[in-house]
């Protein structure tokens, strides 16, 4: 599953990670969308849905800028020195640099259930702001640890409306048996204002097949080292 899937980026990562995965994309914007569908409806492994996710069905305003990038469900802070960079990036005015548009949206329990999906291997979710609404609209499936891996983004700084922290994610996924293993990019918000990174979530039962890979003290090149005496 794709959440915000903007020009594709990550349906070519899962395509070069897995050529015979079927992907579920989903991106609420109007030009986005077009620009998805030219690119991939010929492959019928890859599903191209007009719809934002949230965590119940219906419709939403989205926030949609020039620098497309950032369009979300939740505000850019227009004080912010974020929203001042992407406007003189985007070579607009303020008045030009934000639209907001009418979106329909669904939440992932239905829409497996809609389509008939009874678990995900994994699911991407990088929607600037709403990836707790995203998880809440996952009760059922994580409930009953069908998602084996989420891939969330997590904006630490300063540039939307709303603030975020690890504690929005963990008291959802740490009550559904849900481990954080990895945080990508180091950083800060002094240097960076909208320091933002990507965490990675695993079931119960990975998390314990990743303990049990250590305990067994075997070289997987590229990942981890066997200790021994002269590697310890």
């Amino acid at each position: 599953i794709d959440v915000g899937a903007n020009e594709g980026q990550s349906i070519k990562r899962f395509k070069k990670i897995n050529s015979q995965s079927n992907i579920h994309s989903f991106e609420p914007t109007p030009e986005l969308y077009k620009k998805l569908v030219q690119n991939f409806s010929d492959d019928k492994s890859i599903k191209i849905n007009n719809l934002g996710v949230a965590d119940t069905k219906g419709k939403l305003n989205f926030y949609t800028y020039k620098s497309n990038k950032i369009n979300s469900i939740v505000s850019v802070d227009k004080n912010s020195k974020f929203s001042k960079s992407r406007i003189l990036a985007s070579k607009s005015n303020e008045k030009e640099f934000e639209n907001i548009v009418k979106i329909d949206v669904t939440d992932i329990d239905s829409y497996c259930e809609e389509n008939n999906i009874s678990e995900i291997d994994l699911i991407k979710i990088d929607t600037q702001g709403s990836e707790s609404k995203i998880l809440l609209g996952m009760e059922k499936i994580l409930s009953q640890e069908k998602v084996s891996i989420i891939e969330l983004e997590l904006i630490l700084g300063f540039g939307y409306e709303k603030s975020f922290s690890f504690y929005d994610y963990e008291k959802i996924l740490s009550n559904k048996n849900y481990k954080l293993i990895a945080i990508s990019d180091a950083g800060n918000v002094i240097s960076f204002s909208n320091y933002q990174t990507n965490l990675l979530y695993v079931k119960k039962e990975i998390f314990k097949n990743i303990r049990d890979l250590h305990e067994s003290n075997i070289d997987i090149p590229g990942v981890t080292n066997k200790t021994d005496k002269s590697n310890p």
